[in-house]
């Protein structure tokens, strides 16, 4: 195996673990250190992919999840806490969804750009991304989400759960050919 697909499959299965902690909502603080090293690993293996498939579109997407994963994490703590950063500010809950929507859907892009059929799988999370803005539209704080709310979010993250896994195994054995 080479170098991308060992990261790779590390990673997405540390985005699995975040995803499954969110899941749980009482989970999901824990889930911030897995989603952190997810980001870091995924998106250095996007860009090794790149450079072995000569696909600038991998580029783009680790380049992506990187910084805009990043920025979510930390939009997210600001929005749980605001003054965490001694922020004198509320961000709204939509900052961190629409940041993680953007670099989960060029994900979403470079699976069903693969020939890898797991990945085809993996692309499922194209339906997390839906369900999360619709669930997170109409709140502005956490506070405001409301139990069934919960459920929706849940659900979200279930979905999330199973993309990972799918592009773990997807980036386990994609190859040149």
């Amino acid at each position: 195996m080479k170098s991308h697909n060992i990261l790779g499959l590390i990673g997405f299965i540390f985005s699995a673990i975040a995803a499954i902690l969110g899941a749980t909502i009482f989970g999901a603080l824990y889930g911030f250190i897995s989603w952190g090293i997810s980001i870091l690993i995924r998106s250095i293996a996007w860009i090794l992919l790149s450079k072995e498939i000569g696909k600038v579109l991998y580029l783009i997407t680790g380049i992506i999840v990187l910084i805009f994963g990043i920025l979510s994490i930390s939009s997210l703590f600001i929005v749980i806490n605001p003054n965490i950063f001694r922020l004198e500010i509320k961000i709204p809950i939509q900052v961190p969804v629409i940041l993680w929507s953007i670099y989960s859907f060029l994900e979403f892009l470079s699976y069903i750009s693969t020939k890898g059929r797991i990945f085809k799988i993996a692309a499922v999370n194209i339906v997390s991304i839906i369900i999360m803005n619709l669930a997170i539209a109409p709140i502005r704080y956490p506070e405001e989400i409301q139990e069934f709310g919960l459920l929706i979010i849940s659900g979200a993250f279930i979905i999330m759960a199973i993309s990972a896994i799918a592009a773990s195994i997807g980036f386990s054995k994609i190859s040149r050919s």
